[in-house]
């Protein structure tokens, strides 16, 4: 069984406490002996460091966690991509020499500080604007850094996100607004039954 949970520092103490009788729980049950069957159960917790404090009820329960003998628990901390690391990705991405990205990586990295899914929205919304785009004459994709740089985008991945919803027509905006209902996965019989529904404005699913 796996069991993943995400922003765990906006749980209170009694979810946490929750979580943490039910991982020591099975722990216990896999070293009793005599247990004829072991249970194989992973747990995934993800929680942004910076917004928790030491006296966080989520950093007592993993102490609890670390010094349990039934209990294997890894931590793996994920930092913010270097400049170096956003380079790589767009020479990567536009098969183009680091004498070529080194101005725009150095923007990228600096409007995102090094949020990987930041980046990557950002350097796609570039596209999708034309801001980046691929000159025939050139043989490769082109922009201006400059240009880049005072642009005002979104503080955060969300608020881009918002952003570039809000430039989509209102028809496209309906039509997400409706299928949000279904939730993140919607089947291709879902969305035929829907295209005929009333709910549905005349423009169609986007």
């Amino acid at each position: 069984i796996l069991v993943c949970c995400d922003d765990l520092q906006w749980c209170n103490s009694s979810v946490l406490t929750l979580i943490k009788e039910l991982i020591i729980s099975v722990g216990e049950n896999n070293g009793e002996e005599g247990s004829r069957k072991r249970h194989n159960f992973l747990f995934v917790g993800m929680f942004r460091d910076e917004e928790v404090s030491e006296s966080h009820s989520l950093m007592e329960q993993l102490a609890v966690l670390r010094e349990s003998n039934c209990v294997n628990v890894t931590e793996i901390k994920l930092s913010s991509l270097s400049t170096e690391e956003v380079n790589d990705m767009i020479m990567s991405e536009m098969r183009l020499p680091m004498r070529l990205v080194q101005g725009l990586g150095g923007v990228v990295h600096k409007k995102t500080s090094g949020h990987s899914i930041f980046v990557s929205q950002v350097l796609n919304s570039l596209v999708r604007d034309s801001t980046i785009a691929y000159r025939p004459r050139k043989h490769r994709f082109d922009w201006d850094d400059n240009k880049i740089a005072t642009l005002r985008m979104g503080d955060s991945v969300a608020g881009l996100i918002v952003s570039n919803l809000s430039s989509l027509q209102t028809e496209a905006l309906q039509s997400l607004r409706v299928l949000s209902c279904f939730g993140v996965q919607i089947a291709f019989t879902l969305l035929k039954l829907c295209r005929g529904s009333k709910c549905i404005p005349k423009g169609g699913i986007e």
